[in-house]
């Protein structure tokens, strides 16, 4: 049986908080961050069946509602400027709905949910602009890959739809370091 990909051009925005550490030798900065965000991320896809002989759409959305990563980093620091890569693990949820309409009026609607993992990798520059507070922007790409999702409203066949789940995004962060111990207070 053939299922159906879904893609949606998504978009939107996301804020929330983050934790970690470095570890800077030489020029060098090795670390970790875990973070978590609020998400309202969302895409949606209409298209026509039937031939376009009747009106006929088949509308088609889906919404991240939070995110998570748990990444490794490794960059390379000069002045107060460190430039990164980073690589890791990601987690999300997912709202989906389902709608047919036929001559205006609704004939199917059905909705689903699931969280997800996936994997992350990503790049960024951070400035340490003052003592113990740093900026950074960064970009992400994070892959939940293909998986079937069910569809199954009350008393109609349950429709599977297999669903791709890629998210580019571009973070923008404020970070303060805590401590002050040596070679765990970066020093870019």
């Amino acid at each position: 049986m053939l299922i159906p990909t879904q893609s949606f051009n998504i978009n939107g925005a996301l804020g929330g908080v983050q934790g970690g550490w470095n570890y800077q030798f030489g020029r060098f900065v090795l670390g970790s961050e875990v973070d978590f965000s609020w998400a309202d991320v969302k895409g949606n896809q209409t298209s026509t069946f039937l031939g376009g002989v009747v009106p006929a759409t088949i509308n088609r959305s889906s919404k991240a509602t939070w995110m998570g990563t748990a990444t490794t980093r490794l960059g390379y620091a000069w002045d107060r400027v460190l430039i990164y890569s980073k690589i890791g693990a990601a987690w999300a949820h997912f709202d989906y709905n389902d709608t047919a309409t036929i001559l205006g009026a609704t004939v199917y609607n059905s909705g689903a949910s699931e969280n997800r993992s996936g994997w992350t990798v990503g790049t960024g520059i951070e400035w340490a602009f003052l003592a113990g507070w740093s900026a950074k922007i960064e970009y992400d790409y994070i892959d939940f890959g293909r998986r079937t999702v069910d569809f199954a409203p009350a008393g109609v066949i349950p429709v599977n739809l297999d669903v791709d789940q890629r998210i580019s995004q571009v973070k923008v962060g404020l970070n303060y370091r805590f401590g002050g111990m040596g070679p765990l207070v970066a020093k870019y």
